[in-house]
C-alpha cells in the first residue's frame, strides 16, 4: 500500500537535501580517516626500528582523533614501542597525522557539496508545480466550468420545447432540425469534453503527487540510511576493531511505470464521471496498491548510498515520465476527436460550437455588442 507517512512538503525536501549533505560529508570524511589510519598504524608497526624513537614520542603513545559532527565520537590509534626517526626539517608522526585528517575533512566537504549539486538538479523538476498549483489554478477552474454548464444551460434554453409546435414553416422545421432540437447533444458533448479534460487533469494531479510522495520517501530513506551508517562508525569506533562496513538497506515506496489505474480500462473521451467521480476516481488511482512499490536503498558508505540514491530519483523520473507519455496520449486523443468533430467535411456538424462563429463576409464581429458592452 502506499506509504502516506510521508506527504510532499517543499521545506522539509529541503531540509532532508541539506541533512543528507551534511551526513554524506561527515560519513565520508569518518571513512577517508578510518581508512588512512589504519593503514598507517599497521605501517608503523610494520616498519618501526627497535631502539629508535621520533623525537617527541614516548613509548606505547595513541593518537587520538575527535570526531566532532551529527554522531561525535573518539577513536584511538596505537603507536608501537619503536617508530622510525624523523629528519630534524620533518613534521611529527602526529603533525603529519592531524594535518592529514584536516585535508580529509575539507575534500569531504566539498566532495559531499559537489555531488549534493547534482542531486538537487535532479530534483528540482520533479518538486515543481507543486500538487495544489493543479488544483488551484487548473482543476478547479475546470470544475467550475462544468458545475456551470450543468446549473446554468439546459437544452432548452430558450424554453421553445412545448411551444415550437405552434410555428410552421420551412423557417420553423430549419430552426428546429438544425439548431434547437440538436442542442441537447451539443450540450451533452461540451459536458463529456470538459469532463475528460477534467479527468486528464486529475490523473496529471495524480501523477504530481505520486511523484513527489515518491521522492520525500527516498530522502527520507536515505538520511535514515546515512545516520545508521554514522552510529555504526561510533559504536567500531568504541570497539576499536576494523571490520567490513555492514550494508544499511532502507525500502522507500516509489511510483511505477504501470499506468494509473483510472486510466486502463477507458479512453478518457468514454468517461461517465459527475465531479465527485472525477476526484473520487483519480484518488482511487493514487490509492491503488498497484500506484507504488518497495525500491530498496542499499549501500555501507557514503559513495555506496549517494549511487542509490541517484538511482533511485532517476527512476522516480523515468516512471513517471512513463505515465505522463501515456496521460499525454489519452488528452491528444479527447483533442483530436474535438477537431474531427468541428472539421466535418460540412463544417456544420453542431456537435460542438465553434470557438468563433461563422460571420457573413463584410459583417464586423462588433456589430454583435450592444454598445455599452463594447
Amino acid at each position: 500500500m502506499v506509504d502516506n507517512s510521508i506527504p510532499f512538503d517543499y521545506r522539509q525536501m529541503h531540509q532532508y537535501l541539506n541533512e543528507i549533505g551534511t551526513y554524506l560529508a561527515e560519513l565520508h570524511y569518518i571513512d577517508q580517516v578510518f581508512a588512512y589510519m589504519d593503514e598507517a598504524e599497521s605501517s608503523w608497526w610494520e616498519t618501526a626500528v627497535d631502539g629508535v624513537l621520533s623525537a617527541g614520542t614516548s613509548s606505547g603513545d595513541t593518537i587520538v582523533v575527535d570526531f566532532v559532527g551529527t554522531v561525535s565520537f573518539k577513536r584511538t590509534w596505537r603507536l608501537p614501542q619503536t617508530l622510525p626517526l624523523r629528519l630534524p626539517w620533518q613534521d611529527s608522526f602526529e603533525e603529519e597525522v592531524r594535518g592529514r585528517i584536516e585535508k580529509y575533512k575539507t575534500e569531504a566537504s566539498e566532495w559531499a557539496s559537489s555531488n549534493m549539486d547534482s542531486i538537487k538538479s535532479m530534483t528540482k523538476p520533479l518538486a515543481h508545480p507543486t500538487g495544489s498549483v493543479y488544483l488551484n489554478d487548473l482543476i478547479q477552474p475546470s470544475r467550475d466550468a462544468l458545475a456551470r454548464l450543468e446549473d446554468f444551460v439546459t437544452h432548452d434554453f430558450g424554453k421553445l420545447r412545448q411551444s415550437l409546435g405552434h410555428w410552421s414553416g420551412e423557417a420553423a422545421d430549419d430552426f428546429a432540425t438544425n439548431f434547437y432540437n440538436p442542442f441537447e447533444h451539443t450540450l451533452a458533448s461540451h459536458q463529456r469534453m470538459i469532463t475528460a479534460l477534467v479527468t486528464g487533469l486529475e490523473g496529471a494531479h495524480t501523477i504530481v503527487d505520486l511523484t513527489q510522495q515518491s521522492l520525500m520517501n527516498v530522502l527520507h530513506k536515505t538520511r535514515d540510511a546515512l545516520l545508521e551508517q554514522l552510529h555504526r562508525r561510533a559504536q567500531q569506533a568504541a570497539a576499536m576493531q576494523k571490520q567490513a562496513q555492514e550494508q544499511s538497506i532502507k525500502n522507500a515506496m516509489i511510483i511505477v511505470s504501470a499506468v494509473i489505474p483510472i486510466f486502463k480500462k477507458q479512453e478518457l473521451w468514454d468517461t461517465r464521471l459527475d465531479l465527485a467521480g472525477v476526484a473520487a476516481s483519480a484518488a482511487a488511482g493514487a490509492a491503488s496498491a498497484g500506484a507504488m512499490e518497495e525500491h530498496a536503498l542499499t549501500g555501507g558508505t557514503a559513495e555506496e548510498l549517494l549511487l542509490s540514491l541517484g538511482k533511485a530519483i532517476q527512476l522516480i523520473e523515468d516512471n513517471a515520465d512513463h505515465q505522463y507519455r501515456d496521460l499525454d496520449e489519452k488528452v491528444s486523443a479527447v483533442l483530436s476527436r474535438m477537431d474531427l468533430i468541428r472539421n466535418t467535411p460540412s463544417g456544420e456538424d453542431g456537435r460542438l460550437i465553434p470557438p468563433q462563429p461563422r460571420l457573413i463576409d463584410g459583417t464586423n464581429s462588433s456589430d454583435f455588442y450592444l454598445p455599452d458592452a463594447r
